[in-house]
């Protein structure tokens, strides 16, 4: 332990001495923002579709009866006029129909969970199952949109959705962790159980999403607002070509499971101009569960964020856990961060029973004034359940991650990285660092190559933690 201040500038730790990769990534780098960059906004017929030609009050029923009209007919523009909505249920978008949301609309969806049902196949956590349909849901739909200055409410609350996973309760007598629950999903999902066969909805109590997007391409979301969700909020799942502008997406600190935007596996995605601040991750990368993300055999890939905003929330952006199919390809650039309950900047995280891979992961000209935990956080050691171990173990590899260009004026601590011994991580750079504050320092293990480029930690009481193996110079 240090009673003086810690100064850690321009100095190099390197693992096995190896030289790392992330010198070399401008090249995929480049490629993959300007093939992002390129995804062209979804094009709609113009005919417009104004709801109160057609219904004389705004309901799910009435919605959905013009967003099918308008399917029919070739696509176009579905307009839901201002006003405040109660009671609103299932809305299933279609192909070449814009769902626009007049400015200063309010929608609060019901909650009756059976308005949620017929059940359909969708990935809860990561695993396969027939479970709630989400609020807005899509499957296998090319060219589809939700626009305008809109409040999409979930109305998740302790009294509804929330109290299925009560975090004031013990953990047995929270619902969805019942033996026949939770626990079950998952070894159905360890012993490839038929997915037919996995079924679930009000009498299981498996929270659904307010917005899965499924096997869809080309994909606008632009301008809503989401609020209490009742678990994650934006879903693409098998998605491509993706665009999220401007979008919020707000929860309280303590929801449980209300991640902001999870892509799993999806590719060419940009999400930018964006706020969230929720119970769980603000962005969380994802590509499926244990034997069913292998099955599906499809990462997460190409993503660009940009230009957002994250407050409250366990990770900005996070990796993992479930991240069976691989996570590739990945850019985080002009974001900021500000809240003692954002628990970290960048996270992966994995554990023996995931699996696959996370490569070519750039975070840079990151601004951030509180945070509550580490910069970045990588843990390969992430906790398991009883029913999803197997004798075989899947490590997960980890090569290839910059993270450059941050400035922070306090941070609990630096960075917090505990790779695997069975594969440890390889090829992390950290370049150009301020941290004006940090309270417990650095700590890092089973890494084969870190390498520190004009890092500055200022720490009273800090503490430096190196393992055996470390090679520890010092330049300049």
């Amino acid at each position: 332990m240090f009673d003086f201040k810690i100064n850690f500038l321009i100095f190099l730790i390197v693992i096995f001495s190896c030289s790392s990769t992330t010198d070399n990534d401008i090249n995929w780098e480049e490629k993959v923002k300007s093939e992002i960059l390129a995804i062209p906004i979804p094009q709609f017929p113009k005919k417009i579709f104004k709801l109160l030609d057609y219904s004389s009050d705004v309901t799910s029923g009435s919605i959905q009866k013009v967003i099918d009209l308008c399917n029919s007919q070739g696509g176009g523009v579905v307009v839901v006029p201002f006003g405040t909505y109660n009671d609103i249920g299932k809305i299933e978008l279609k192909s070449n129909v814009r769902l626009h949301f007049e400015d200063g609309t309010k929608i609060n969806f019901s909650k009756d969970k059976n308005d949620f049902l017929p059940m359909v196949l969708t990935s809860w956590e990561g695993n396969d199952v027939y479970n709630f349909s989400s609020f807005i849901h899509a499957e296998s739909q090319n060219n589809i949109a939700i626009t305008g200055n809109v409040v999409l409410n979930g109305n998740g609350s302790k009294n509804n959705w929330w109290n299925w996973k009560d975090k004031s309760l013990p953990v047995p007598m929270r619902v969805e962790n019942r033996p026949d629950i939770r626990p079950k999903l998952l070894k159905q999902n360890r012993d490839n159980i038929p997915v037919e066969e996995r079924r679930y909805g009000i009498d299981s109590k498996l929270r659904a999403y307010f917005m899965t997007l499924r096997n869809c391409k080309n994909i606008y979301i632009k301008g809503i607002t989401v609020i209490n969700s009742p678990m994650w909020n934006i879903h693409p799942l098998m998605s491509e070509n993706i665009i999220i502008d401007s979008v919020t997406i707000i929860s309280p600190n303590n929801s449980p499971n209300t991640d902001g935007i999870n892509p799993e596996s999806s590719k060419n995605i940009l999400i930018q101009n964006s706020v969230i601040s929720v119970g769980d991750d603000c962005i969380a990368i994802k590509s499926g569960r244990n034997n069913d993300g292998r099955k599906r055999n499809k990462p997460s890939e190409n993503i660009y964020i940009r230009d957002c905003i994250f407050a409250n929330g366990h990770g900005g952006i996070v990796i993992g856990s479930e991240l069976s199919g691989g996570v590739k390809n990945i850019i985080i650039e002009n974001c900021k961060m500000n809240s003692p309950n954002l628990l970290r900047a960048l996270r992966i995280k994995s554990n023996e029973y995931r699996g696959a891979y996370v490569e070519n992961i750039v975070m840079r000209d990151v601004q951030i004034d509180t945070i509550g935990g580490p910069i970045v956080g990588i843990n390969m050691d992430y906790k398991s359940y009883d029913t999803e171990k197997t004798k075989d173990k899947f490590y997960t590899s980890c090569d290839g991650i910059l993270v450059e260009n941050i400035q922070c004026n306090f941070a609990n601590q630096g960075w917090l990285i505990n790779g695997s011994k069975n594969l440890p991580i390889k090829d992390v750079k950290f370049k150009n660092w301020i941290i004006e504050s940090v309270k417990y320092g650095i700590h890092h293990k089973n890494v084969k190559s870190l390498i520190l480029e004009d890092v500055s930690i200022e720490s009273e009481g800090a503490m430096l933690r190196l393992t055996k193996k470390d090679i520890f110079q010092k330049k300049g």
